[in-house]
């Protein structure tokens, strides 16, 4: 694997580490097997690396078991790059033919702006866009429409959306190793989004994607990126606010770091709309830090996504939350569907909208 030689030294130093971050892997405490563990995954890079073992389609598909969301990292005391480095992993993985998940399921919303054909009526770039960023959150959906609503409301007219919005920032493919498939994507958008001044996104792993993967295929996105709750924040104070009230929990995002000066967005956004401190599901206990809606993990493991979000639903239960916030479309989904009924999961713009009034009833 030619791909993982600049990555050797960090794969020597996972393969001879006793696995001390496995408890923050989300995946390998819901499968329950090491194999999965960022040891594992990482081990079985350097070995086929190395030639040590074949590459073959049941060791391809183990290795797309990871949602990328960095916990094995945070914890590790060498700071390996485990997700960055497997994504290289797995770009040999397509590269050779063993990819178990066809480029097709990565693809949310972009083939039909790519040929040219519009999928919204609206032609003027907005100075603030709108880029949902996930196909749960389509531009023309009840997320998207309650934000702009939302914005109105709070003072800032100039957040619309265009055909843009309806692009995907192609994170899973990248994620997924289809390094060709996602770079088509990088230089339509990075065109795209030069038009507008800021671009908010409600995808926190998509921000993710625009600030820190497109960097480094490439030019860097012009426009400022926001997510939806940076966005939100310093629109948010005096009579513009009506305090919520309920046991409400939440569960942090892997890919909305803390800001520059040390401000935690997602916290600072919670305390300034609810009228008591919620509870952080994700500090109750290390394996609660990723929903499973990550990476590509969706699509090649979907049964691991579905476990997972049944743990942190299951526990948030435990711990008497009411009401669940999240902050990106992949973690809103798969925990809805994990919730069936016994609690309820919104987003955070979700959450706002309850707190300004004037909110159509």
């Amino acid at each position: 694997m030619k791909s993982l030689q600049p990555h050797e030294e960090h794969l020597t130093l996972c393969t001879y580490c006793p696995s001390l971050c496995r408890h923050a892997c989300p995946v390998a405490t819901t499968e329950g097997r090491d194999t999965v563990s960022p040891w594992g995954l990482m081990s079985v890079a350097s070995h086929i690396m190395e030639k040590r073992v074949r590459l073959s389609p049941d060791l391809a598909e183990v290795l797309y078991h990871c949602t990328g969301c960095g916990a094995c990292t945070a914890v590790c005391k060498h700071e390996v790059p485990v997700a960055q480095t497997l994504a290289d992993a797995r770009a040999e993985v397509v590269a050779r033919g063993l990819a178990p998940v066809a480029p097709e399921a990565f693809v949310h919303r972009f083939e039909n702006t790519l040929s040219g054909k519009r999928t919204t009526g609206h032609s003027k770039t907005p100075a603030i866009l709108v880029l949902p960023g996930h196909r749960d959150s389509p531009p023309d959906g009840e997320e998207v429409r309650t934000l702009l609503k939302l914005a109105d409301r709070l003072g800032e007219s100039e957040l619309g959306i265009s055909p843009t919005s309806w692009l995907d920032t192609g994170m899973s493919l990248w994620q997924a190793g289809y390094r060709e498939g996602f770079r088509r994507f990088a230089v339509r958008m990075r065109e795209e989004l030069a038009l507008s001044r800021h671009v908010v996104v409600l995808s926190s792993e998509a921000a993710m994607t625009l600030r820190s993967v497109y960097p480094r295929e490439g030019p860097r996105v012009s426009a400022e990126v926001l997510h939806v709750a940076e966005f939100l924040l310093p629109l948010l104070y005096g009579d513009s606010v009506k305090r919520v009230s309920g046991r409400y929990g939440y569960l942090r995002s892997c890919s909305l770091p803390t800001r520059p000066g040390g401000v935690d967005v997602q916290t600072e956004l919670l305390n300034r709309v609810l009228d008591e401190t919620p509870l952080n599901v994700s500090s109750l206990s290390s394996e609660l830090g990723c929903c499973g809606g990550g990476g590509c993990l969706p699509q090649a493991a979907p049964e691991v996504t579905r476990d997972a979000a049944k743990i942190i639903i299951e526990r948030a239960v435990e711990a008497g939350v009411e009401h669940l916030v999240t902050f990106s479309p992949e973690c809103t989904g798969t925990l809805s569907r994990a919730a069936d009924g016994r609690l309820e999961v919104l987003s955070v713009v979700a959450l706002v909208d309850r707190a300004v009034p004037g909110r159509a009833r």
